[in-house]
């Protein structure tokens, strides 16, 4: 996947969140040549205060309808790709703004932000989701090391170790797919019965070109992977 292919992957996916009403703002970085990311490499940091940072300074490429956010980043260190993904769930045990809107028989494009500082004033009260989660995807060659550092791989949760090798190179398109099964899976039973939809999901897959042999030898092969 080269850069063009990489921006391209991008704006066809804001195109699907946009047709099916999944997104509620986009603040694309290739288009208004911004760079800056969260350091996930910090892990002091808790959760909610990198969720708070990323909204506040707009640090998104896709603010999806429930206030969780996308990012997705790709870069050179001599000459060799580095690509990074993150999904950060909306971390507060209260609902959406959408839905809180919708508790009084407003919709978005109705009320606007009309209703957001009493909405602020609930969020500022709120306890901690416990069950939110943060799914990063990660390709480095350099950071590569066989049998300990997968090329390609995701990592689920904050703060912790977890890495599960991937045998693909995974697009922003395959990622946003991967995240709307295992998070929204309400919204999933719904969209997998349109067939246009499934077609393209099925597509988004075939667009993930395999790892090369180099960075997936037989000791990766060993553990459980994704493929």
């Amino acid at each position: 996947m080269n850069n063009g292919q990489f921006y391209a992957s991008i704006n066809d996916t804001v195109a699907f969140l946009k047709k099916h009403k999944l997104v509620r703002d986009c603040n694309l970085y290739h288009i208004k040549g911004a760079s800056r990311r969260v350091n996930w490499a910090d892990k002091t940091k808790p959760y909610i205060d990198l969720y708070k940072e990323i909204v506040q300074n707009c640090d998104y490429d896709i603010f999806l309808f429930d206030e969780s956010v996308i990012q997705f980043n790709f870069s050179q260190i001599n000459r060799k790709p580095v690509i990074q993904y993150a999904y950060v769930q909306f971390p507060h045990d209260v609902p959406s703004y959408d839905e809180f809107l919708g508790s009084y028989q407003f919709d978005i494009e109705e009320a606007g932000d009309l209703f957001r500082n009493d909405y602020e004033q609930l969020l500022s009260e709120a306890n901690l989701d416990v069950s939110c989660v943060s799914v990063r995807y990660d390709y480095s060659e350099r950071e590569y090391r066989s049998g300990i550092h997968p090329v390609s791989h995701f990592h689920i949760g904050h703060d912790n170790s977890i890495r599960i090798p991937i045998s693909k190179l995974i697009t922003p398109r395959m990622f946003v797919v991967f995240i709307l099964k295992q998070i929204y899976y309400k919204r999933w039973t719904g969209l997998i019965n349109n067939s246009s939809f499934c077609q393209y999901a099925e597509t988004s897959k075939r667009s993930c070109n395999d790892v090369a042999r180099l960075f997936f030898v037989a000791v990766d092969k060993q553990e459980l992977y994704l493929t």
